[in-house]
């Protein structure tokens, strides 16, 4: 009978149940959409049926906060899918940087550039979008748009060429 009970207790303290792990407690974020015309604002699509959020800051670690504060949540970025970044703007290399480091984004996640991609990424599902430029690179019609190789690629050349979700999309 002791060891039942010295069983039982030893599973109810060892199972790691408490409020700091819970998935509810986070918000764990799909795709992204990045301008950086004035300040920071960034588009922001989860893996809920939440729409998506629209924040801006001074830069990227400001904007994320700010996200954080409107939902409530604690942002989880390493699930990231999807970023998509404005055509040519002087700061992707260093956004680029900052997913990769700070925000701990795989080196594959998917990078395309859009002059819309705020309002795309409201519009359509990170899905539909990331679905796309796979398919599109697979037949050879964009070029390989991971994060390690589009950001090796700005910073080798000073531009990098990623899939153009507006051509993509029909725009």
């Amino acid at each position: 009978m002791k060891r039942i009970l010295l069983s039982g207790l030893a599973v109810i303290c060892l199972t790691g149940c408490s409020s700091n792990g819970l998935v509810h407690d986070k918000a764990y974020l799909r795709a992204a959409a990045v301008s950086s015309d004035s300040g920071t604002d960034l588009t922001l699509a989860f893996f809920t049926d939440e729409e998506p959020v629209t924040v801006d800051g001074s830069d990227m670690a400001e904007a994320l906060r700010e996200a954080e504060l409107r939902l409530g949540k604690e942002i989880f970025t390493g699930f990231t899918e999807l970023v998509i970044l404005d055509r040519e703007d002087e700061h992707d290399a260093e956004n680029m940087e900052h997913m990769l480091k700070d925000w701990k984004v795989a080196p594959e996640c998917i990078v395309a550039y859009s002059g819309s991609g705020a309002s795309l990424l409201k519009k359509e599902t990170p899905e539909l979008l990331g679905g796309m430029v796979k398919e599109a690179v697979r037949q050879g019609r964009a070029p390989e748009s991971g994060l390690v190789n589009v950001l090796g690629d700005y910073l080798r050349e000073g531009s990098a060429d990623a899939a153009d979700l507006d051509v993509l999309y029909g725009k």
